[in-house]
């Protein structure tokens, strides 16, 4: 809405908060905005740094600001900085490294990272995950023009999915 001005959120829980609501909203360029300010505040847990740079990576992506995506997530090549993490939390960062990886045309760190994505999604039974990371597989094969194993991976990726639920990620497999 034109001549409406954001009020900047007030706290480091509402930088988060008003970062994920952008991200949400498709406003990547106020989202990238607002969680590097979150980043540069520093003070958080590693799982809420982590949480920071999954989302500022995805927001950068939309952008297509690669360079940038990848030094949001660059930290967590180093597997030190993992080990601290949930489970949940260290699938998604390795998702979000990988997709670094693929989108900078290292093809062969994006696989491994998105192998390792896998198996920590089907260990947790997320199925979500699970899809999520079987798409990146798929549309990293096609990027070295390995079709029949895309192939494999994307229809992997589709069939745990609810049309309902899952729509958004069903039209990227799509």
């Amino acid at each position: 809405e034109a001549g409406k001005q954001k009020i900047p959120p007030a706290d480091a829980t509402d930088l988060v908060s008003a970062g994920r609501a952008a991200l949400s909203n498709s406003e990547f360029e106020e989202a990238a905005s607002i969680l590097y300010r979150a980043l540069s505040e520093g003070g958080r847990s590693d799982e809420a740094e982590a949480e920071i740079r999954v989302m500022l990576s995805e927001a950068l992506e939309e952008l297509s600001r690669f360079d940038e995506v990848s030094a949001a997530v660059s930290k967590y090549e180093d597997p030190h900085a993992v080990v601290a993490l949930s489970p949940g939390m260290r699938a998604r960062v390795k998702l979000r490294v990988g997709w670094a990886h693929s989108w900078l045309r290292n093809h062969p760190k994006a696989i491994a990272h998105f192998n390792d994505a896998k198996k920590a999604f089907l260990e947790l039974q997320d199925d979500r995950g699970l899809s999520e990371a079987q798409y990146a597989l798929g549309r990293t094969y096609i990027g070295i023009s390995e079709f029949r194993i895309a192939r494999d991976h994307l229809m992997a990726a589709v069939s745990p999915l609810n049309p309902d639920r899952d729509g958004e990620l069903l039209a990227r497999i799509y």
